[in-house]
């Protein structure tokens, strides 16, 4: 019987065998950058929201998506990297703005859905090429790459149905939804 004591792995880590190579060697160089004491706090006491490093063979999933983030972004021309950033910028302002509303259904952009992504991406490509359009012609942008992509009118959003309320003109969005429009507008023009 082994005396090592069993650590409860958490619901919040990348099992080994689905780890990026290239992303957990951004993490160990990130580690390495770390003072002593730091490092030896993290890998002797790990809490519930800290990442479980080598020693467990686990990294928590914030942490990878950070680490491959990193290694996407050096890989993007300048270009590429700006127009990421700034949907990055949107994202999480929405994010804000939605909990500020009492919606806490978005998650930071590491965590977020791919699709939701590609759609921040989509929004900030469509605003740098059509900046004279208002956020109405942003929403229109929207609704079209939403319809094309399979996606419908329904009362509650749910990505497996493809439903999405939002789906409706500009004018007969809530106002809730127009300043979230107005906003991510906002950001693209004060960044491009």
């Amino acid at each position: 019987m082994s005396n090592k004591k069993e650590k409860k792995v958490s619901d919040n880590v990348v099992p080994p065998a689905e780890l990026n190579t290239e992303a957990v060697s951004e993490i160990n160089a990130i580690n390495e950058s770390m003072s002593e004491e730091a490092d030896k706090a993290i890998m002797d006491e790990p809490t519930k929201d800290e990442p479980v490093y080598e020693e467990d063979g686990y990294i928590t999933k914030e942490d990878m998506a950070v680490a491959e983030s990193i290694v996407e972004l050096r890989e993007m021309t300048p270009e590429a990297r700006k127009i990421i950033g700034i949907a990055i910028m949107c994202h999480e302002a929405n994010k804000v703005w939605c909990e500020m509303n009492g919606d806490n259904t978005q998650e930071q952009w590491l965590l977020a859905e791919q699709w939701q992504r590609d759609s921040a991406i989509k929004g900030v490509e469509f605003r740098m090429i059509n900046y004279n359009g208002g956020p109405d012609a942003q929403h229109k942008a929207w609704m079209a790459d939403k319809v094309k992509e399979g996606w419908v009118y329904g009362e509650k959003k749910d990505a497996e149905l493809k439903t999405h309320p939002c789906l409706v003109p500009f004018d007969q969005l809530p106002e809730f939804q127009q300043k979230k429009d107005k906003l991510f507008v906002a950001i693209v023009d004060a960044l491009k």
